[in-house]
């Protein structure tokens, strides 16, 4: 039967296996035979890893957790030497036959890797073929992988992004770890690197650019530092002819996802770099959708007979099209929804409605502002046909609806929503439901609830 460190190595990526280097003899490790692990079980501890938010920790701190989990003090000394095959070797070991002595102590052997490198100055190619190849490693470790462990690697990341020998895999290993720490995390800390853009060199700032709009993308705009980009966009197009070609790439991705709701972000931008950005916004705007990608979203017209499968095949091709990447595409299928909804009323049925609870919790929370209008158009007729049956999702919406009281912008909307929501359910049930909200921080959501 396979043991775990097996079934790691078979997933691992194989990082090196075009590289060269002679054989070495093996770096010790402590003994994790089931007879010395007994003797030394005091040793074999793991440290639990720090917060988050906390400090990277200091090398001596580091030292003393390997040294107490059974790491020999001379463990590092290939790294002080001028042997790049020991080192390699050093290094290689970590991840393909020891690494169970580190998925405990991750941040400890990153901070120790980067204290022997001198800060990750490495010029060989073989030895940050093997770094990287621990990195991808590390990410593989499911649940163990942490943001703060990333932040230790990033600097040597983006130093080494822009070079054509290491591009290709240091934008996998930026993949990985979207995939394990979510998308969010890595925007942050490509919007933090890009936060003085005097300091990165262009390139590096344009290739930063692109995979910030590529994992926009990815998650169609939801639940990404919104503020932060769009001051990396806005510091970018303040920089030379270069840099502005990153800023314009990461505002076409997000005027994609919100339309005319960047407007707002660009007042810090100088009244020619505006204009420039504003005339890029104007050709998207212009681009045509192609015929073969527009919606089945044909709006019923009044008076038009459809049966119960008709309708139905109407909802259920608009409902895939709400999660369209452009925001152009979504709103035409949430008009068609509504209209459809206006004018088949007495052959709505309640399973109809069901399957739109979801998409349109989802819609009610999007941040191009005319997919949120029509979705709270969408919502206006939902609750009027649904009436009672909508009491079990009654607290979700509310809670979209108030966090829309404190925004200028909706604000109408949201007390529309929920005048609409007390009459099909009687104000009773919604002011119990809003008791809580008296006690908000946000002065504007209190008075309007009191209101």
């Amino acid at each position: 039967m396979r043991n775990k460190q097996e079934e790691i190595n078979e997933k691992r990526p194989q990082t090196t296996r075009n590289l060269k280097s002679k054989p070495t003899e093996e770096i010790k490790f402590p003994d994790s035979s089931p007879s010395k692990m007994k003797k030394k079980k005091e040793l074999q501890i793991i440290i639990p890893e720090e917060d988050d938010n906390k400090p990277e920790m200091e090398y001596d701190e580091a030292m003393g957790i390997l040294v107490k989990s059974g790491t020999d003090d001379d463990f590092f000394k290939p790294l002080e030497g001028n042997s790049t095959n020991k080192k390699q070797e050093l290094i290689k070991q970590l991840y393909t036959n020891k690494l169970q002595f580190v998925e405990g102590n991750i941040e400890a052997w990153l901070v120790a890797l980067k204290s022997k490198t001198k800060l990750w100055k490495i010029t060989s190619v073989e030895i940050l073929a093997e770094i990287f190849g621990f990195f991808q490693a590390i990410i593989a470790l499911k649940n163990k992988f942490r943001k703060r462990h990333y932040n230790i690697m990033f600097p040597l990341l983006v130093e080494k992004v822009t070079e054509g020998k290491w591009k290709e895999q240091i934008i996998k290993i930026f993949d990985a770890v979207a995939e394990e720490l979510k998308v969010p995390i890595v925007l942050d800390k490509f919007s933090e690197f890009l936060a003085e853009p005097k300091k990165v060199l262009p390139k590096a700032a344009l290739l930063i650019s692109e995979q910030i709009a590529k994992f926009i993308d990815a998650v169609q705009g939801k639940s990404i530092p919104l503020i932060k980009l769009f001051q990396v966009a806005n510091n970018l197009l303040e920089q030379s002819t270069q840099y502005k070609k990153g800023g314009i790439m990461i505002y076409s991705v997000l005027y994609k996802y919100m339309g005319e709701g960047i407007d707002k972000y660009t007042n810090d931008l100088s009244a020619q770099n505006k204009k420039t950005l504003l005339n890029e916004m104007a050709k998207l705007a212009q681009q045509k959708v192609p015929q073969k990608e527009q919606p089945d979203t044909e709006k019923p017209q009044e008076n038009v007979k459809m049966d119960s499968k008709e309708i139905n095949n109407t909802f259920a091709k608009n409902l895939q099209k709400v999660n369209d990447s452009r925001w152009e595409i979504k709103k035409q299928a949430i008009d068609s929804i509504v209209k459809t909804l206006e004018n088949f009323k007495p052959q709505i049925t309640s399973a109809m409605l069901k399957e739109q609870v979801e998409p349109l919790i989802q819609k009610l929370q999007e941040q191009n502002p005319n997919v949120l209008k029509a979705s709270i158009n969408w919502f206006f007729i939902y609750v009027e046909l649904a009436g009672k049956d909508m009491k079990t999702h009654l607290k979700r919406f509310l809670n979209i609806f108030m966090k829309l009281l404190a925004d200028k912008q909706y604000r109408n909307d949201a007390i529309k929503a929920l005048d609409s929501s007390g009459k099909s359910l009687g104000n009773e049930i919604i002011i119990n439901m809003l008791l809580p909200f008296f006690t908000s921080d946000n002065l504007i959501i209190r008075t309007d609830v009191i209101d």
